[in-house]
């Protein structure tokens, strides 16, 4: 696990809305991943694993450009796997 960013889409109490969304985020953005956290009492829902912010700051640029509504990059623990001739001391 690493520190890095995501970009927070929707934050609701309806469960339903949240998966929904993944879904749709989910075919609109197949190369990224998305999930849903619960964090009493809502779902969030968030798309993304980066390391570098500003790499998520380019994605949000993208992504505004098909999902209308408001995102922001937020810090979270992301999936990640170095590779082989990267130093994980520089990712963190």
């Amino acid at each position: 696990m690493f520190k890095g960013y995501r970009l927070q889409v929707l934050s609701t109490r309806s469960r339903e809305d949240a998966f929904k969304l993944k879904s749709q985020l989910l075919q609109m953005f197949p190369a990224q991943q998305s999930y849903v956290l619960f964090q009493s009492p809502y779902f969030k829902v968030r798309i993304g694993n980066f390391i570098r912010k500003s790499d998520a700051e380019a994605f949000k640029t993208k992504f505004a450009r098909s999902y209308p509504k408001t995102a922001y990059v937020v810090e979270d623990v992301i999936d990640y796997t170095p590779k082989d001739n990267e130093d994980n001391s520089s990712l963190n």
